[in-house]
């Protein structure tokens, strides 16, 4: 019996480590599926967040364009009201009478010179007379002002009604 108690004790120890064994191989690949998921994880967080560091960097440069952008952007605005304003007052000075010949104002005016550039007027200077104030200019010069400035140089008053 002793044999046979034998046998059945080395069964019973040969099962043991049997069942310990495979226990130890489905821990260790238990184990083995943990870090490969984990792995996994790592590497799709670590290209979520490149491909986040990309469109951050991206949208921070489409921003940084766009404030570049903006000054030129502002500008073209600026020259295109510039333009528009400059059209309306060459419109305005076409509007005015014509220049005439400064002895046509000689009789009608004890003004002298132009307040503009401080010449006399002499027979022959083109001069326009502005139609509310009656001020005279020299035809050049007041051209000149009246597209900066839709006022009279003197008085500074509207050189049309509004």
């Amino acid at each position: 019996m002793e044999s046979s108690s034998l046998h059945s004790l080395f069964q019973l120890i040969l099962a043991f480590v049997l069942i310990g064994a495979f226990l130890v191989v489905v821990a260790l690949l238990f184990y083995e599926v943990f870090q490969w998921r984990q792995a996994i994880d790592n590497h799709n967080r670590s290209n979520l967040e490149a491909q986040m560091d990309i469109l951050e960097s991206q949208s921070s440069e489409h921003i940084e364009e766009i404030f570049l952008r903006l000054p030129e952007e502002l500008a073209g605005v600026y020259l295109e009201e510039q333009q528009k304003e400059r059209h309306q007052r060459e419109q305005t000075i076409r509007n005015l009478p014509p220049p005439l010949d400064y002895d046509t104002y000689k009789t009608t005016t004890s003004i002298t010179e132009c307040a503009i550039c401080l010449d006399e007027f002499g027979s022959g200077d083109l001069c326009r007379l502005l139609p509310l104030c009656k001020h005279i200019y020299h035809f050049e010069c007041i051209n000149q002002w009246l597209l900066e400035e839709l006022t009279c140089p003197i008085c500074r008053s509207p050189i049309v009604n509004p």
